[in-house]
């Protein structure tokens, strides 16, 4: 529930308070007021930038893969992304109750991780299951 300044002012005259005190007591309100709204101003939203990691345990890129597609945060190196991945799934590895069951594939970590171990490391997963990539010829449409 929100009171006006004036709510509270008429509410203190009413009640017999010296109108010095009660004005003191509204330019208190008032500065705090504007504290309030000061620490409220939102910092600027950090900005993600995607990255499309590509299964190709041959080493050659043919017609059809299979990818993961990421988020990460902007001015981030992307070459540490990966690395951020392998730390939340290590750690994952070690908190979890079923240790037995570790995470040792790409794909495995990109279906099984959860959410809260990609966020401390500032990455978002956008495709839990694999996508299919097809290689085209970027002149002929």
């Amino acid at each position: 529930m929100k009171i006006s300044l004036e709510q509270v002012e008429s509410t203190l005259l009413e009640r017999k308070i010296d109108a010095a005190t009660v004005a003191v007591i509204i330019n208190d309100l008032e500065q705090s007021i504007d504290e309030e709204s000061k620490d409220k101003e939102k910092a600027p939203k950090s900005k993600w930038e995607h990255i499309v990691y590509l299964n190709d345990p041959e080493g050659k890129v043919t017609s059809e893969h299979d990818a993961w597609v990421v988020t990460y945060k902007e001015g981030t190196d992307a070459g540490i992304v990966l690395g951020k991945i392998r730390d939340a799934a290590k750690l994952q590895n070690e908190t979890s109750t079923k240790r037995k069951y570790g995470m040792s594939t790409l794909g495995e970590v990109f279906q099984h991780l959860k959410a809260k171990y990609f966020e401390q490391k500032d990455v978002k997963i956008k495709t839990k299951e694999s996508v299919r990539v097809v290689v085209v010829n970027g002149r002929q449409f």
